[in-house]
């Protein structure tokens, strides 16, 4: 009896300090909870009311789940790498039609143009040119090189343009053909280009006179309106048919010291 009797006190013993041990441990938890700095989850344990307590609890909780639900979701989707791409496609009509500038790639097409030519190769190699052909006797290319080639012909070029550069006006139109000469056919949205008031002239320093169409001015400077595209269609675009300037004999004269030979567009 003695013997049962000691166990049943150390039992009871036992149980007794896992009591206090477990009490002690949650006393301890509520007091971190109400200190807590967390917002909310305080209020469930300061709440002395059990339906405030029911309350804050409930949005706490509430809100912890759809905060993990989130993150989760955000992670998931992350995982998988998609790509989403979004492409719309907006037709403008109508639109806004560029400028475009047309230049001769020989600014001096015109016979006064190789007069020019003429008399400046005389002068800066100080020998009489008079055809193409004079001007290869006296001018030094080596054929086997290409390369050395063209750069003489862009070094004797690049001086001739600078001369035409310091000319007049008066004298530099005459180098080449006026829009009226060099236009044959011209029309726009089913219309005929109107020369006066669709284009601009103009001088560039390499490729002589250039005139520029739907530059948003006129002949006189004055400023018109932008021309507008109506349709997508071949035939309502922008149509222009241009005289290129070949003489009747070319190796008669200086054209052929143009290696290229065309008209250049350029288009903003």
């Amino acid at each position: 009896m003695n013997s049962r009797s000691y166990y049943d006190d150390s039992y009871s013993k036992n149980v007794a300090e896992k009591g206090e041990n477990s009490q002690k441990a949650l006393n301890a938890f509520l007091e971190w909870s109400k200190d807590s700095s967390s917002h909310g989850y305080p209020n469930i344990f300061r709440s002395k009311r059990p339906f405030i307590k029911f309350m804050w609890g409930f949005f706490f909780i509430s809100a912890t789940c759809a905060c993990s639900y989130l993150v989760l979701k955000s992670l998931f989707e992350y995982l998988e790498y998609n790509v989403n791409t979004q492409i719309r496609v907006i037709n403008q009509i109508p639109m806004n039609f560029p400028t475009i500038n047309i230049c001769n790639q020989n600014p001096f097409v015109r016979e006064k143009g190789q007069q020019f030519v003429r008399d400046f190769f005389s002068e800066f190699l100080n020998k009489s040119i008079t055809d193409y052909q004079s001007f290869r006797e006296h001018v030094y290319f080596d054929e086997t090189n290409l390369y050395s080639k063209e750069s003489q012909y862009e070094y004797l070029f690049e001086n001739l343009l600078i001369a035409a550069k310091n000319l007049n006006k008066s004298n530099q139109e005459n180098l080449g053909y006026s829009i009226e000469e060099k236009m044959l056919q011209c029309y726009f949205n089913y219309e005929m280009c109107n020369f006066s008031q669709d284009f601009v002239s103009y001088y560039h320093h390499y490729y002589g006179n250039c005139v520029a169409y739907n530059s948003m001015f006129n002949q006189n400077g004055e400023r018109v309106d932008v021309k507008k595209g109506i349709t997508f269609d071949f035939e309502s675009g922008f149509h222009i048919q241009l005289f290129l300037g070949f003489s009747k004999n070319t190796s008669e004269n200086l054209y052929s010291f143009q290696y290229s030979k065309g008209f250049v567009l350029i288009s903003y």
